[in-house]
Formats: structure tokens, C-alpha cells, sequence
């Protein structure tokens, strides 16, 4: 009886609470890699899903909320829902990335979490290794339809987190830039009249400012020129319209393109493809999205 009692009583050796509630609704729904494609352009207004995007090679810039910004190696960058925005690869170097869309307020959380939302929109991460070999293994695991594919992608998914988490800046660095209200009032304006003839007077009576200092300011913030803008946002307008049901040459005239010439011109210099071979890639399905 005596030797019961003094028998030390059995505990466990770990014992701890966890809390996994935070990050637990992350709904993965598209992952894919785009590599290597000079001109590559995208441009939209509107997507229903978080798309961060991942550089893991050569140069490519990204441009919304009016700033543009220089992308390379270890860029990691969030396309916003709601804004105008347009992402272009470097002709000379163009940049391969990783694309992964995601759902769900443990995601929201997340991107809370790393300060990469709509006014921060692009980090620049410390390690990048961990964070490609998530990307690798879950483009791999992708095709697989086994009983457990949903599993293993979901496990995959929280380790490409777990390793933007661990690659982060520390302190993280934040990239936001504050938007100047002349370059606005321009960016907003052409936003509302890109249809009709535009000149950079109008735009400098609209900012307020004489047409050299706004040259000078607007490519200051943006890294191009009105015009540019002006432009590039016609050509935006025009990939959408691509896929309805107008020809080429009324196409360039709703955006804002009297000449048809000079419609095939610009599209071709923003884009690198013809407005009827952007057309017949929409039509094949090729994914110019991400």
C-alpha cells in the first residue's frame, strides 16, 4: 500500500492548447506558372479572388492605385479586386512567375497578417528558396485526382504560407506610396473620358498645374508619361472588348482610337500582338489572366 502511494503519477510529457481557427478557411483554386513570355500583358478592373503572383526570374512591372513598380526576383504581388491595374513582362528580360488564387477569410487573415493588401500590394521577400519549392510542389501536385489529392494540396498550400511567412522582411517592408492628388485627378479623368480625344492640355487643366510640370510630376509617381497612361488604359479597355462581339476597327474607336493604324500601332507596342492575334488567343482559351 505504502509503495502505491509513493508511485509517481504518470503526466503527459507535452501538454499544450493550440489554436488553429485563424488561418483555417484557405480555399486554393488556382495555381499555375507562367514562364518566360516577352510583351506578356494583362489588364482587368474586376476579379472575384485573391491572386498573389511570385517572381522567381527576370523583370516585369506592375502598375495600380496610380504607381508603378519595378518587379524582379523575390516579388511577391497582390492583384487587387476592385482597381484598375495592368502587369507587363520585360521585353529584353521577362520575368517567369508563380500565380496561386485563393478564397476564404483565413486568407484574407493572412494577407492581413503580412501587410500585402490593396495599398501595400507588393512585397519584396528576404528567402526565396522555401517559398519556390511551395510553389513547385503544388504545380506538381495539381494534376493529381487520387482519393487524397484535396488533402495533400491543402497541406502544400499552408507550407507555401508558412514559407511567404518565414521570408518575410523583417521589419517588413512596406512599398505603399502615397498618391499625389494632381496625378489622381489625371489617372480619374482619363478613367472617364479615355473614349473621346484627350490631349495633354485637357489633363493639365484638369490637374491644375502647367503641361511640363505635369509630364515631370505624373512620370515622377507613375514611371510614364500622361499620354503613356492615357494610352496604355485605352489599350486596357480594348483587351476586354476583344472579346465581344465588335470588329478591330470598332473596337479601337470606342476606346478612343480614331485611326485604326494607328489603334494597331499602339496595341501592338503595349501588348506585342496584334488586336486580331490578342483576339484569337481569347478565342483558344489561353489564359492571359495571371
Amino acid at each position: 500500500m505504502d509503495e502505491m502511494k509513493n508511485k509517481p503519477i504518470a503526466v503527459d510529457k507535452i501538454s499544450e492548447d493550440v489554436d488553429t481557427l485563424e488561418f483555417s478557411n484557405v480555399i486554393l483554386s488556382h495555381v499555375g506558372l507562367l514562364a518566360d513570355q516577352p510583351y506578356q500583358y494583362y489588364t482587368t478592373d474586376k476579379r472575384y479572388d485573391y491572386c498573389i503572383q511570385y517572381v522567381c526570374r527576370g523583370k516585369g512591372e506592375f502598375f495600380v492605385g496610380d504607381v508603378l513598380y519595378k518587379l524582379g526576383r523575390g516579388a511577391l504581388f497582390l492583384l487587387p479586386k476592385q482597381r484598375y491595374h495592368y502587369y507587363k513582362s520585360d521585353e529584353h528580360d521577362p520575368y517567369s512567375y508563380y500565380w496561386a488564387c485563393f478564397n476564404g477569410d483565413g486568407f484574407e487573415r493572412f494577407l492581413r497578417s503580412i501587410n500585402l493588401t490593396d495599398d501595400n500590394p507588393v512585397i519584396f521577400l528576404d528567402e526565396t528558396t522555401l517559398v519556390e519549392k511551395a510553389f513547385i510542389r503544388l504545380t506538381e501536385l495539381a494534376p493529381e485526382k487520387d482519393k487524397f489529392a484535396s488533402l495533400k494540396m491543402l497541406s502544400a498550400c499552408y507550407e507555401l504560407l508558412d514559407a511567404i511567412a518565414v521570408a518575410l522582411p523583417s521589419p517588413c517592408r512596406e512599398t505603399r506610396i502615397k498618391v499625389n492628388p494632381a496625378v489622381k485627378a489625371v489617372t480619374d479623368y482619363i478613367a472617364e473620358n479615355y473614349m473621346r480625344a484627350v490631349t495633354l492640355d485637357d489633363l493639365a487643366r484638369v490637374a491644375h498645374v502647367d503641361r511640363c510640370y505635369l509630364v515631370t510630376l505624373f512620370r515622377r509617381h507613375t514611371g510614364i508619361s500622361p499620354i503613356r497612361y492615357l494610352i496604355r488604359y485605352r489599350v486596357s479597355v480594348a483587351c476586354k472588348m476583344l472579346g465581344e462581339d465588335l470588329s478591330v476597327t470598332e473596337t479601337g474607336i470606342r476606346c478612343g482610337f480614331s485611326d485604326p493604324t494607328n489603334f494597331f500601332v499602339r496595341f501592338k507596342q503595349v501588348t506585342g500582338l496584334t488586336p486580331s492575334a490578342y483576339r484569337k488567343t481569347m478565342l483558344r482559351g489561353t489564359d492571359f489572366r495571371r
